[in-house]
């Protein structure tokens, strides 16, 4: 039975099985955070010409996002069907061979269906998610628990941009191709949790629990006790009324499975979903672009001033794939700082949508401020405050992915919380693939127009039209 409101769950929090879901979940970001730091150079070795690597990156990028995107709801509907783990086991083991296969590429069309196959796979971080949300439904215990998963990702960036950074130009031996050692130890990072995911993760969908033929699209309700354990609102939560039209209990009359299809409409016009997809857009397609600026080389002419420089000519930071694998790394650490401690300690002061609508409203002066990092004469300077200024916008966005991924937990009812965030997970998908096509071909202008402020106020202009709009939506003001 569920607690009285006001007193404390005596749900006990589920450590164990959250670290194992961290461990599947920190090798997926792994092996695409140790593919970053390269990846310039990756393209260059398929012969792609110079003036059209950003292109391509974002292309290449955007393939991974719009098909991870695209299979979100397809691997939530068949968890449904055979239960979360084999779903999980399956898409790991297939990463695993994705990423391994992406080393000996040797044309450019290898490496997108390399993408393609790992893109697809990717969409099973909608089912881990939605392991989490029925793993914990005591509200107290959500903030920590929805922390998980981010910092399992941040974990996984930050060892695989220290990995790609440091091994993009180390060679096995002369017969071997030139990227292969990053690739391959991406592939090896899959095993443990291949190995956790088949030996140890606890079931958790109700097709385990002994119901049969229940959908995460339509679905009937249990039992009243389990209906007593819903995820409750906080209280700034409670006094919003849209939330609670969203998140209205049953009555009796209304006890009865909704349509596929009525389902599906009422999760997509669920708000967060679409913020958390158009942040997604643009702090993502950012942060692909940043390896393209930080390794483009640094020729800002003396003839001109620093301010001037800017808005003249395209240069960037020339520095290396190790140093763009450092600074990622630094960014993961600041994120599960953030995520651990800092996020925890503001959702007691704070209701999750007030969180949300604040990382909204930091990024267009954070995308503002980025091209002004390029004006210090000093490398050191100039590396520096970009640094400051990176980690800044990583916190932000952790921020903004657990506050929109428990108010999206809080806003629709129990047993749609999987199909919810596989929706949520699909068009976040398609705002990171968009997002990075986006990207690529601002910076692209950039280098045609000879203005290296095009993409980042291009960035600030998306962001701050997005943090614009979000004042209107209902329960975020």
């Amino acid at each position: 039975m569920a607690s009285p409101k006001g007193a404390p769950s005596s749900q006990p929090f589920p450590l164990a099985q959250l670290l194992i879901v961290g461990l599947c979940r920190c090798s997926q970001p792994f092996a695409i955070a140790s593919l970053l730091p390269y990846l310039p150079s990756y393209l260059e070795n398929l012969s792609i010409p110079t003036t059209s690597i950003a292109t391509y990156q974002g292309a290449f990028l955007a393939t991974l996002g719009i098909c991870e995107s695209t299979f979100a709801i397809p691997w939530t509907r068949l968890a449904d069907r055979i239960g979360r783990k084999p779903v999980i086991v399956a898409t790991l083991i297939t990463q695993l061979l994705g990423n391994l296969a992406l080393g000996f590429c040797t044309q450019t069309w290898q490496a997108f269906a390399c993408m393609i196959v790992i893109g697809i796979s990717n969409g099973n971080v909608a089912v881990m998610r939605a392991i989490v949300a029925e793993m914990v439904t005591a509200k107290e215990h959500q903030a920590r628990a929805f922390s998980f998963t981010p910092m399992a990702s941040a974990a996984g960036t930050l060892l695989g941009s220290l990995s790609g950074g440091w091994l993009s130009g180390v060679r096995l031996g002369s017969g071997w191709p030139v990227f292969v050692l990053p690739t391959l130890v991406s592939a090896i990072v899959f095993l443990p949790a291949v190995g956790s995911a088949i030996f140890m993760l606890e079931e958790t969908g109700r097709v385990k629990l002994g119901y049969e033929k229940v959908s995460l699209s339509a679905s009937k309700d249990i039992d009243d006790e389990e209906d007593s354990d819903s995820i409750e609102l906080d209280d700034a939560q409670k006094k919003d009324p849209d939330l609670e039209d969203q998140r209205r209990p049953s009555t009796h009359e209304d006890r009865q499975p909704p349509t596929n299809r009525t389902t599906f409409f009422q999760i997509v016009r669920n708000p967060f979903i679409w913020l958390n997809a158009l942040v997604a857009l643009h702090s993502v397609g950012s942060d692909n672009m940043l390896p393209l600026v930080l390794q483009y080389p640094s020729s800002r002419p003396t003839t001109t001033s620093p301010l001037t420089s800017l808005f003249t000519t395209t240069y960037g930071y020339g520095t290396t794939p190790r140093f763009t694998g450092l600074l990622f790394s630094a960014a993961c650490v600041s994120a599960m700082v953030v995520s651990s401690t800092i996020y925890p300690r503001l959702a007691k002061t704070k209701s999750h949508s007030k969180i949300l609508l604040g990382t909204l409203l930091a990024y267009p002066l954070i995308y503002f401020t980025f091209p002004f990092t390029l004006l210090p004469t000093s490398q050191l300077l100039s590396l520096s405050t970009l640094t400051l200024l990176f980690l800044l916008k990583g916190g932000v966005f952790i921020c903004a992915l657990q506050a929109s991924m428990i108010c999206l937990t809080n806003s629709v009812e129990k047993e749609n919380v999987a199909l919810a965030h596989g929706v949520n997970f699909t068009l976040g998908g398609l705002g990171r693939g968009l997002g990075s096509a986006l990207v690529g071909g601002l910076f692209e202008i950039g280098l045609r127009w000879g203005a290296i402020v095009v993409p980042f106020w291009g960035l600030a202009a998306i962001s701050g039209g997005i943090a614009l709009g979000s004042l209107v939506v209902k329960g975020l003001r």
